[in-house]
């Protein structure tokens, strides 16, 4: 897959981070997160709130630490993209948008392309957009799964598992989902005539 022409998935931090990263063959083709739902994303597009920043004294290397309430997320700056850091602040509210790497500690972070800060109601239509993402990606199939399975053994992942009576929850969050698809689309008309 062209990385350049990769989506960048708009999903909650935990959904990546909970994920499994599974390196390519090929080292020139980039590796990607299998979601904890079995969504595949080579790129992401996450918000959150910087709890923490680190910029090393040679600023060749700057760290900022991620929450968006589901869990957090490390992004890394590298070289003269550390610069990209350079005004983000703890306490602001950023999206980012980059590619997912698997960092030293075996944890997914995300090397960002592009960061800015965003405002509340950005805030707001961004977790709406993490919604409906849930709802209208298609997940891998059992098979892909068992082709990644057999790929890369140490990395087990499951498909996801239906449980008894969770079709009742799954049709009423549809509902409030699509109800809420109603008041995104409105908010993203005030907020297009506000811009």
């Amino acid at each position: 897959m062209d990385l350049k022409k990769a989506p960048a998935l708009k999903l909650c931090l935990n959904e990546l981070v909970e994920g499994k990263y599974f390196k390519s063959g090929n080292k020139f083709e980039p590796g990607f997160v299998v979601s904890k739902h079995g969504f595949q994303a080579f790129k992401a597009n996450v918000w959150g709130n910087v709890i923490r920043t680190y910029v090393n004294p040679e600023a060749t290397l700057a760290i900022i630490e991620l929450d968006d309430f589901s869990d957090v997320m490390q992004l890394f700056f590298f070289n003269e993209n550390a610069l990209m850091a350079d005004g983000i602040k703890e306490g602001m509210r950023v999206e980012a948008i980059g590619r997912l790497r698997m960092d030293r500690n075996d944890e997914i972070g995300l090397v960002p392309e592009l960061i800015q800060e965003i405002s509340p109601e950005r805030e707001l239509l961004k977790r709406l957009e993490n919604i409906k993402s849930l709802r209208e990606l298609k997940p891998l199939s059992e098979a892909e799964l068992a082709g990644l399975k057999e790929e890369k053994a140490e990395n087990k992942i499951e498909a996801p598992k239906e449980e008894a009576g969770e079709e009742l929850v799954v049709e009423k969050n549809f509902v409030e989902l699509n109800e809420k698809n109603k008041e995104l689309e409105r908010f993203k008309n005030k907020l297009e005539d506000l811009l």
